[in-house]
C-alpha cells in the first residue's frame, strides 16, 4: 500500500474507488464490488489490481458494463488462466507484473542452501518482477507460463542468489 500511495501521490492521479476483498471465490466475488464502483465512478479510466484472482473479477467487471474499450485493466501475477483472459479478444487486462513461480522457487532453496553454508546473511531478499504486455504476449503467440518464460528472460532467475557450487536448475 505504501508503495501504491507513493505513486499515486508523485504521478498526481486521482483514485475514484478502492474495492476487493480474497474470499473462497475472489474472481467471483469481486465482480458485484467492482461492478458497483464502475457503475458509482463512470469516469474512470484504468483500475489495477494487486492479485490476479482480483484482477479476473475486475475484467469480467469491465466487460459486463461494456467498457472494455474505455477502461484499462492492470494486474500482478501471471498463470496460464491468467495469459488466456490477457489475450482474450478484447481484453481489458493490458499488462501485468509478475515473477516465475518456479523460478523463485528454486531462487528460495538457492538463498537457504547460502544461509545454511554460511555464505548469506540476508534476511529478507526481494525477487525481481517483470512488466508483461498483452501486446507482448499477442506478438509472441504466447499461450502458456512455459511459452512466456521462453520468450522473456527477466522471468529467469538462473543467476540470482547463486554460487559456483550450486548446481544449475532449468524450469
Amino acid at each position: 500500500k505504501a508503495v501504491w500511495d507513493t505513486y499515486v501521490s508523485e504521478h498526481n492521479l486521482d483514485q475514484l474507488f478502492f474495492t476487493g476483498e480474497v474470499t473462497e471465490s475472489t474472481a467471483t466475488d469481486n465482480i458485484p464490488l467492482v461492478d458497483a464502483a464502475l457503475k458509482q465512478h463512470p469516469d474512470v479510466q484504468a483500475i489495477f489490481a494487486p492479485y490476479d484472482e482480483i484482477t479476473k473479477g475486475v475484467v469480467q467487471a469491465v466487460i459486463q458494463n461494456n467498457l472494455q474499450d474505455s477502461v484499462k485493466v492492470y494486474g500482478i501475477d501471471i498463470s496460464n488462466a491468467d495469459i488466456e483472459v490477457i489475450t482474450a479478444d478484447g481484453s481489458p487486462w493490458v499488462a501485468t507484473s509478475a515473477t516465475d513461480p518456479a523460478a523463485v522457487g528454486a531462487a528460495v532453496v538457492r538463498a537457504l542452501a547460502l544461509s545454511l553454508a554460511g555464505e548469506s546473511d540476508e534476511t529478507e531478499v526481494q525477487f525481481p518482477a517483470v512488466t508483461i504486455t498483452q501486446q507482448f504476449l499477442l506478438d509472441e503467440g504466447v499461450t502458456n507460463v512455459a511459452a512466456l518464460r521462453e520468450v522473456e528472460p527477466g522471468l529467469q532467475l538462473g543467476d540470482f542468489l547463486t554460487a559456483d557450487w550450486l548446481p544449475a536448475v532449468s524450469q
